[in-house]
């Protein structure tokens, strides 16, 4: 990992102006945080050879380092950044028992029968015992189709409880905002101290960190080229379309309320992506500040 991340250090050092070079390198920065994480300590490792204090002769001529030490300053600036945004990121990977990588779903069986298929860059964390059985979606999505036993089945995110009562639901979740839909049976949410909503099947509810609201639940399928939108509020919006990418989501301030959205936005390329998402700024009216490197930082412009 190492050596690929100083062979791109290399490559982007070569050749600074060139496009194509400077693509592959930001796909291979979102592919994986093990890959952000060596980079990072490359640019560390040069940064505290260039700062040597070893005596030495006074060069005739500035080396790379001297002579690019404000690129090099502020790309070390940009990872550490990245690194502090992401780690959110990497401490739901070390706790996650399950994970889907960016772009496709995963599905598994529990001890108990209990089938879950996580969403495209979801985490879950999950345990059974003898007296219960916990679910914790740390990022993302998952769908629960929930096996006949005794012992109660409880799913968990933040301040948030999903308490079964026989049944298949799905779960999202994004920045401040939850949403659980009922295909089968009958579950009851609650979170923080409020009281709790029961929902029956095919109905929704939204909850932000103020109040529920009922809806209409539609059970999607889930594919890889397209990004499809139900009624779906901008932190949801955005959340998905990250998950295509494997991309962490910041917003500076609060995601923009209201002006929910039903869109099935082509996902394939890279440009289909930039498209859908120039299109969910246009329509929730944010800004896209920085899309790189694995991060995405948006800023409401209403």
């Amino acid at each position: 990992m190492q050596q690929a991340a100083m062979q791109w250090w290399l490559q982007v050092r070569d050749a600074p102006a060139d496009a194509s070079v400077q693509r592959a390198f930001d796909a291979w920065l979102a592919a994986d945080d093990r890959h952000r994480l060596a980079y990072l300590d490359v640019l560390m490792a040069l940064n505290a050879a260039a700062e040597s204090t070893q005596p030495a002769r006074a060069p005739q001529t500035a080396g790379w380092m001297r002579r690019h030490a404000g690129w090099v300053g502020a790309a070390f600036a940009s990872l550490a950044f990245c690194a502090v945004l992401l780690g959110p990121r990497w401490s739901e990977q070390w706790r996650a028992d399950a994970v889907a990588p960016p772009g496709s779903e995963r599905e598994l069986v529990l001890d108990d029968g209990t089938r879950l298929v996580l969403g495209a860059d979801s985490a879950v964390a999950y345990a059974v015992d003898a007296d219960r059985r916990d679910i914790t979606l740390l990022r993302g999505t998952v769908t629960v189709a929930v096996a006949v036993d005794p012992r109660p089945l409880t799913l968990h995110w933040r301040d948030a409880e999903v308490r079964d009562i026989g049944t298949r639901f799905t779960v999202q979740a994004a920045a401040d905002v939850l949403r659980v839909g009922v295909e089968e049976g009958r579950v009851d949410v609650r979170r923080g101290g409020a009281a709790p909503v029961s929902i029956g099947a095919g109905e929704r509810v939204d909850w932000d960190d103020a109040s529920p609201t009922r809806g209409v639940w539609h059970a999607v399928v889930a594919t890889p080229d397209l990004l499809l939108l139900d009624q779906a509020p901008a932190a949801l919006a955005v959340a998905q379309w990250a998950a295509h990418r494997g991309t962490r989501v910041v917003w500076i301030g609060s995601p923009p309320s209201g002006l929910p959205l039903d869109a099935a936005l082509p996902m394939r390329t890279r440009d289909d992506q930039q498209a859908a998402l120039a299109t969910l700024a246009r329509h929730y009216r944010f800004d896209v500040v920085l899309d790189g490197g694995g991060v995405l930082v948006l800023r409401s412009s209403r």
